[in-house]
This record gives C-alpha cells, structure tokens and sequence, in this order.
C-alpha cells in the first residue's frame, strides 16, 4: 500500500512541476511580461517578496489546477537565501 501511495505522489508531484512551469510561461508569454514584472505584479503588499497567500494568487490567476496549488510546498523548495517563508527577487529567479 506504501508503494502505491509512493507512487501516486511522484506521479503527482511531477505532474505539477510541468504543469506550474507551464502555466507560468504560458501566462508570461500570453501578457508579456518579464519575470521582474511578474515578479511584481503578485508582490501585492509591495514588501519585495512574495509570501504564501500571493503564491496561491499567483497559482490561480496562472491556471494551475486545484490538486497542484501548495503555495507552502513551493515557497519552502525555493526559499533558501533568507529562510523567511516568502520568496524574493533572487529566489523567485533561480
């Protein structure tokens, strides 16, 4: 049952790697934007960072499905310059 579960998640998991990716491309190229005004657009409290609630914002206006959108989940993956639970200009890039 573990394996199946195990399984299930990196199906998972990987599906919503392309399909955040995707999304957020898509939606860039679709409004043309760079990735700084992107940045911006979902900073909404102007603090030059973007915490979970922007994120589930900026997942939503981007078309990413509801089983995929774990603000939380990618924040903690790519918050690794200052640890603060909100992503920066220079994590938001890498």
């Amino acid at each position: 049952m573990f394996l199946i579960g195990f399984v299930f998640f990196v199906l998972v998991k990987t599906d919503c790697e392309e399909s955040i990716t995707y999304s957020f491309e898509n939606y860039r190229i679709e409004n043309n934007k760079s990735y700084e005004e992107l940045f911006n657009e979902f900073d909404l409290d102007n603090n030059n960072c973007i915490d979970s609630n922007e994120m589930n914002i900026l997942l939503k206006t981007i078309g990413v499905y509801w089983h995929c959108r774990w603000p939380e989940k990618i924040i903690d993956q790519f918050d690794t310059v200052n640890i603060n639970r909100c992503l920066e200009w220079d994590e938001f890039v890498l």
